[in-house]
């Protein structure tokens, strides 16, 4: 759970100074969100969903046709190399 606290905090933060909230502010909210968490779901095992993974897979297909580095298109989606050809070999449509 603390890893899922971690996201939270930090995607909180990110928002929140994007907003352009103080740095106590920020502090609140995410107190505020964490014990409405926990008061809402604490003790319970709770699932969720993977985000759609083909709107990453067509940006993978893209950065490749692009003429990007497999490395390159493997660290900013954090996929080995391994697993970018096999995105490429099952997005690539035959030529007409």
């Amino acid at each position: 759970m603390s890893d899922l606290r971690s996201v939270i905090d930090t995607a909180l933060r990110t928002a929140a100074e994007a907003q352009g909230l103080a740095p106590e502010q920020i502090d609140a909210l995410v107190a505020a969100v964490w014990a409405a968490i926990q008061a809402r779901l604490g003790g319970e095992t709770v699932y969720i969903h993977a985000a759609p993974k083909a709107e990453r897979n067509a940006a993978i297909v893209a950065a490749w046709r692009g003429g990007r580095f497999l490395a390159e298109i493997a660290r900013d989606f954090d996929l080995s190399e391994s697993r970018i050809r096999q995105i490429i070999a099952a997005n690539r449509k035959p030529a007409p």
